[in-house]
């Protein structure tokens, strides 16, 4: 298998591993592979299928199917964490506003309930001594604010 060009900055990363990929050519006079081209990863060993000129260069087709291939899957695990995200904060807010309407409408202790209950399933609900020995609601809201902030000044946002 000769290593034919250096592709290294047109062929992205192995979507598996992170490694180099190389463009190949199979020598296999006495087979069926002789001169069908491939990619593969330096790394891990993954590669595409052969491909066989068959009147137009087949490497042009390699590198994007190797390289749509590491775009889809970076794409697609984006948009399911989009997703779940969305679904979270959207049960959240659907959990409030169920809230605020047991609340106006049956008593301000069935409208606690919902958030109670949302908070309880996760395994969230504030603990009411820490809160009180903080200085209640207020303070409490203004330690976790604080420790999320620092916490996202030391992993931002891509």
């Amino acid at each position: 298998m000769d290593h034919l060009i250096d592709d290294s900055d047109r062929l992205k990363p192995c979507p598996f591993c992170g490694g180099a990929a190389e463009m190949h050519q199979a020598h296999d006079p006495d087979g069926p592979n002789d001169q069908g081209y491939y990619v593969e990863c330096g790394k891990c060993g993954a590669s595409t299928n052969l491909r066989f000129s068959c009147g137009e260069d087949a490497r042009p087709l390699l590198m994007e199917q190797w390289n749509r291939r590491t775009q889809d899957a970076e794409a697609l695990k984006s948009e399911r964490r989009a997703i779940t995200f969305g679904d979270i904060v959207q049960q959240q807010v659907i959990a409030m506003r169920a809230a605020v309407v047991a609340g106006k409408l049956e008593g301000l202790d069935v409208g606690m309930q919902w958030i109670a209950n949302t908070l309880c399933g996760p395994g969230h609900l504030p603990d009411l001594d820490e809160a009180k020995a903080l200085g209640g609601a207020q303070a409490l809201w203004d330690k976790e604010t604080a420790e999320h902030e620092a916490f996202r000044a030391a992993h931002p946002a891509p």
